[in-house]
């Protein structure tokens, strides 16, 4: 669960920094929302998808950067610490008014690093397992859910690592097809996206491909490629692509009134 909300969270946020003027929803249920997917990221305690979000937003903080004109870059990092200042002061606000919540949250923060115990530890032993076991069927693995072997109870367990699960299911040959395609529509929205006029056709593209990314991180942590969101928000992410492709400006005009919050 946490995985998908750390997809809502990431769209809104990258609506929200670069297209302050060109919301779907008002201002006020704009930011309702995502105030509403961040509690609900933060009482998840789950730590895969609170450090993929960061992650995210550190990469989508260094394109801004790096793309962007200076003025229009200023902007967006204002915009950032603005958001980030307000939902601080309000889930910090909510937190003290309910002191265990509170203290429960402070301890998974401070057991962020803290490997050793936990469920961290399990999966860290499986992985471990699963990848010295890999070695003996590199090309065409194992078979699917042949790591439950390595559980206690094999019919209920999983992996929480799908790029792992995969590599020791499928091998190098599954493992580099699923890689390959991922890569190309990763690699494909970047470049469609980063264009200023694609950025003024498709204002939603880029932050559905920062909350894709956003999930394929979490993922790492967690069974998220395994539920139906994952491949809805890959779907979404091809149609956007198919829609800002060259050529297609014409077929999906721009209402003329509407205002971009980038400027170039």
């Amino acid at each position: 669960m946490g995985t998908y909300v750390g997809f809502s969270v990431t769209v809104l946020l990258a609506m929200v920094l670069l297209f302050p003027g060109d919301l779907p929803f008002s201002k006020k249920r704009t930011y309702l929302m995502l105030g509403a997917n961040c509690g609900g990221l933060l009482l998840t305690f789950a730590r895969g998808p609170w450090l993929a979000v960061g992650i995210t937003v550190a990469l989508l903080v260094t394109w801004v950067v790096i793309r962007l004109p200076l003025r229009n870059a200023v902007a967006v990092l204002a915009n950032l610490g603005l958001v980030l200042v307000l939902l601080t002061v309000v889930g910090t606000g909510a937190l003290l008014s309910r002191p265990p919540l509170a203290g429960m949250v402070v301890n998974r923060f401070a057991g962020l690093s803290a490997l050793e115990v936990g469920t961290a530890a399990d999966r860290i032993q499986l992985w471990q397992n699963m990848w010295e076991d890999w070695k003996q069927a590199p090309w065409l693995g194992h078979g699917a859910h042949d790591y439950a072997k390595f559980r206690n109870d094999p019919a209920t367990q999983i992996s929480e690592n799908f790029l792992l699960e995969l590599l020791h299911s499928a091998g190098l040959v599954g493992f580099g097809v699923f890689c390959f395609v991922i890569a190309k529509i990763l690699i494909l929205g970047s470049w469609l996206f980063s264009s200023a006029e694609s950025m003024h056709r498709m204002p939603w593209g880029l932050p559905i491909l920062a909350g894709f990314v956003a999930m394929c991180v979490s993922s790492l942590t967690n069974p998220g490629m395994t539920g139906g969101f994952y491949w809805v928000g890959m779907a979404l992410l091809v149609c956007a692509q198919q829609l800002c492709a060259p050529g297609m400006g014409r077929a999906f005009p721009q209402p003329s009134a509407r205002k971009v919050g980038v400027h170039w």
